[in-house]
């Protein structure tokens, strides 16, 4: 709450010029404006505040009024500045919300009630344990989906923040801190995506002073010097460049240099990782001039080629922003020349509506239909709108709101065409998936295939800049999306849509989806699927998730609350402590085992049943000495030590051994789950060479064939008694079929001798397996 002074004429007398010179320059933008109405708006500002001061020692009344004159800068209609003028009132003041609605209209009593914060939580916080962080969600939440339906509503929020970042100093530290951060996290990207770019450059700058201080002033020393070095230059080249054009016909509005802004250079720095004295040799756009240009597209490619035959292009830094606009709408020519001094110079060229839509983006385009509601503006990427709106129809929770928020704002982005042309920007490492749910939620729903630059690609494929995508729908009535997709798809907006669909299905869809692509993320990942997903993992899982049974894991997998990536981290680390226990014990109990792997299971998890198709019902192992896959003649062995069924291939020795202390059984494969990998053990022989191994893990990786464990024995050299290469291996495959073919390109590897199957014998050594 700011706090109180008594007032004087004095910062009446400034309040009121202030007042008169911003009604000048929004006469001159709208000459039909209500001034008395301004005038009414301004008084009841001016009261409402009265002797109210901010931290810097200002009166209040001034911050209003700076916000006010901001939004005339932007060319905001009379009900917006109003707004800018009472912003505060209702929040801070004793001004209520139907008291601005009876003086000034709904839509600017609309536009304050979403820009004044929720302040109620403050008295609710010790009975609903809502804290700091709670309150600013909710705040922003509330804001956001506000800005869905009258975009005014942030640009003057965004005018409030920039006023409320130039006069920082006075804060705290710590609220520096949380004030900056907020900005670069949500306003910056806002005002980015609205073409703001003055706005966003200023903003970026007090940032990196507050945030990074440090960082803020070391740059601001190193710099200085460079930039005074070349100015000379610089403007001995705007001289050159100015005189060029105008000899050749061209109308110049202004010729001018322009510096590189302290923290894009910060940041080029941390990508690039370099250090100060590299950033001259490193970064080629520290220096540029900016050609505007009184005329068209075409003058501009003219002005380019001009530029070009006076100075030498650097032709891999040339950008053509006309003719491929960014997606908030920028229009510039780049190019990057030599100067006569041998110095790298960044030209950019537009005319002076595209210089004026750069600055003042959405500012330049403000479109009201006097029959309707005053949100018919003119937004190039409708598609961050769009998805915050989509995501206030979920009711999701405050927190959970503002942290997708934040994901989409700050995820890079990638260009790709549809097929008729239209530029569409997705986040980095969209999918077709996600390129079809971007045009159509019905699109979405039916892609089956997708081909991009006329070749067809996998729906998982990661989508490049430029790439142009064509949407292959499925036949009439197949229109379902796959549970799969949920672990493809990068955009937020496709994830809400896939999450609506599962919310209209049954609840035992919606769990059979979540088990099913859960499944398909771990098996890409190449993680091994029934380490990770067997009964006594998922159980230690539940006790670190916030659900009570592991049917509602899988359901709120496919409702898209819970991540598979964020899951499967923690399965791994289960997986990992288990894994270092059975070491340590197997260490004890058979030192001889080495890497090899066992399966341990249910039965039926393991696709394995009785003879006949009856179930078998029983924990069951997978014997390492055979390593039984799919495909082999099986029998098993009941153990009673162990309470669970040895499962052996008819042709392993071991078994005859087993049949004196247990009940045989004859077993079968039932393949209810294809997406288990089954170690198998084999041998390759080979001349020892240089590279073998190599080209044996490279066979392997290219058939998507996990290594489970390895043992080698090889001579020393080729002239040693023992002239050939042993590996033994221990590969992961869905059945005899692929670990044949397996074997039969192994075969082929130059100066493989023999690729076979091994089974240990009684006495534990190898031989070739039938």
């Amino acid at each position: 709450m700011p706090r109180k002074q008594q007032p004087t004429s004095r910062n009446y007398a400034e309040a009121d010029l202030l007042f008169a010179v911003m009604c000048d320059e929004l006469r001159r933008i709208h000459p039909r404006i209500d001034e008395n109405r301004l005038r009414q708006a301004f008084e009841l500002s001016l009261a409402a505040h009265e002797g109210q001061i901010r931290k810097d020692g200002t009166p209040y009344i001034m911050h209003p009024l700076e916000v006010a004159e901001i939004c005339v800068d932007l060319n905001m209609d009379e009900d917006s500045v109003i707004c800018a003028l009472l912003h505060d009132t209702v929040e801070d003041t004793i001004v209520r919300l139907h008291q601005i609605r009876q003086l000034f209209g709904h839509n600017v009593a609309t536009m304050v009630d979403s820009l004044t914060k929720i302040t109620k939580i403050d008295f609710l916080a010790r009975f609903t344990g809502r804290d700091k962080a709670s309150e600013q969600a909710r705040n922003l939440q509330k804001l956001f989906v506000a800005m869905t339906r009258d975009t005014r509503v942030i640009v003057i929020k965004l005018a409030d923040r920039l006023h409320n970042m130039q006069t920082l100093e006075a804060m705290a530290e710590h609220k520096q801190q949380r004030i900056s951060l907020e900005t670069l996290e949500f306003y910056i990207p806002i005002a980015r995506r609205l073409g703001l770019g003055q706005m966003v450059t200023e903003l970026e700058e007090l940032v990196f002073q507050y945030l990074y201080p440090r960082e803020f002033k070391e740059l601001h020393q190193t710099m200085q010097p460079v930039f005074q070095q070349y100015e000379r230059q610089i403007e001995q080249m705007i001289e050159s460049v100015q005189e060029m054009l105008q000899a050749q016909g061209l109308m110049l509005e202004r010729v001018y240099g322009r510096r590189k802004h302290l923290f894009s250079i910060f940041r080029k720095m941390n990508k690039l990782k370099l250090m100060p004295s590299e950033i001259q040799k490193s970064i080629s756009d520290l220096l540029a001039i900016r050609v505007i240009i009184h005329g068209s597209a075409l003058d501009c490619y003219q002005a380019l080629g001009i530029i070009h035959q006076h100075y030498r292009p650097v032709f891999d830094r040339f950008r053509d922003f006309i003719a491929s606009p960014k997606d908030n709408g920028y229009q510039t020519l780049h190019t990057t020349v030599i100067s006569d001094e041998g110095m790298r110079v960044e030209c950019q060229i537009r005319t002076v509506e595209m210089d004026y839509s750069a600055t003042k983006g959405i500012a330049s385009h403000w479109r009201y239909k006097e029959s309707s509601s005053p949100t018919e503006h003119v937004i190039k990427d409708r598609a961050w709108v769009d998805f915050i709106r989509d995501l206030s129809r979920e009711r999701v929770g405050s927190q959970e709101f503002i942290a997708r928020t934040r994901e989409e704002f700050l995820a890079s982005q990638v260009l790709v065409l549809s097929p008729m042309g239209e530029v569409v920007s997705l986040p980095a490492g969209s999918t077709p998936i996600d390129f079809a749910y971007y045009i159509h939620t019905n699109l979405g729903h039916a892609i089956r295939q997708a081909k991009v630059n006329g070749s067809v690609v996998p729906l998982d494929y990661a989508l490049q800049n430029g790439d142009m995508v064509e949407v292959i729908k499925g036949r009439d009535g197949d229109a379902e999306p796959q549970p799969g997709w949920l672990a493809m798809v990068k955009s937020s907006k496709s994830l809400l849509k896939l999450r609506r669909y599962y919310k209209q299905r049954s609840r035992n869809e919606r769990i059979a989806a979540g088990q099913a692509v859960l499944r398909q993320y771990i098996v890409r990942e190449g993680l091994y699927p029934l380490n990770l997903m067997a009964n006594e993992k998922l159980a230690q899982l539940l006790r670190r998730m916030p659900v009570r049974s592991i049917d509602e894991l899988y359901e709120k997998v496919a409702l898209g609350y819970f991540q598979c990536n964020q899951i499967v981290d923690e399965l791994k680390e289960i997986h990992l402590s288990r894994v270092e226990r059975q070491e340590e014990l197997a260490a004890v109990q058979d030192p001889q085992n080495g890497t090899e792997i066992a399966l341990i299971g249910l039965a039926s998890d393991l696709n394995v049943r009785q003879a006949g198709g009856q179930p078998l019902r029983r924990r069951a192992e997978l014997m390492r000495c055979c390593t039984p896959v799919p495909g082999d003649k099986i029998y098993g062995v009941f153990d009673r030590d162990t309470r669970r069924v040895n499962v052996h291939r008819v042709s392993c020795p071991i078994l005859q051994d087993e049949l004196e202390s247990g009940e045989l059984l004859e077993l079968a494969w039932q393949i209810d789950n294809s997406e288990i990998r089954y170690p198998a053990r084999i041998e390759i022989v080979s001349l020892n060479r240089v590279g073998l191994l190599f080209e044996v893990l490279r066979t392997l990786s290219s058939r998507n064939i996990n290594l489970g464990g390895a043992e080698f024995a090889m001579a020393p050299t080729v002239l040693g008694s023992d002239r050939y290469a042993h590996f033994q291996l221990v590969v992961e495959v869905a059945d005899d079929a692929e670990l044949a073919e397996c074997l039969a390109e192994l075969a082929t590897l130059q100066d493989v001798r023999e690729s076979k199957r091994l089974i240990k014998n009684a006495a534990g050594k190898d031989g070739k397996g039938g």
